[in-house]
């Protein structure tokens, strides 16, 4: 397994909240890059819950870490693409990086 650089980081990178992020949850998820993992719906589940507890929208940074799976690497380029559109949907519609 190899780290995938989903949400900005690799394996060497380490999350450092900044300014703002001092009294933020961080929600830490580590999940194979593959299609029927179900990170999609996860992401998917997130945005669900933001939209039923809008008051927890600025309280919240998730941190999602995918493994790439040297096996399947066509399913690894399609989820990824995939995982990366709902992450910029869900930062798009709240207005700041969330993921």
């Amino acid at each position: 397994h190899r780290f995938s650089p989903l949400g900005g980081g690799d394996s060497g990178s380490r999350f450092r909240p900044g300014r703002g992020f001092q009294n933020m949850k961080l929600i830490v998820g580590i999940d194979e890059i593959e299609g029927l993992r179900g990170m999609s719906l996860k992401l998917l589940g997130i945005m669900r819950f933001l939209e039923m507890y809008p008051e927890q929208r600025n309280s919240i940074v998730i941190k999602q870490i995918g493994v790439r799976l040297d096996s399947r690497p066509d399913d690894y380029l399609s989820t990824t693409n995939e995982v990366n559109k709902l992450i910029a949907r869900i930062n798009k519609r709240y207005g700041r990086k969330i993921i």
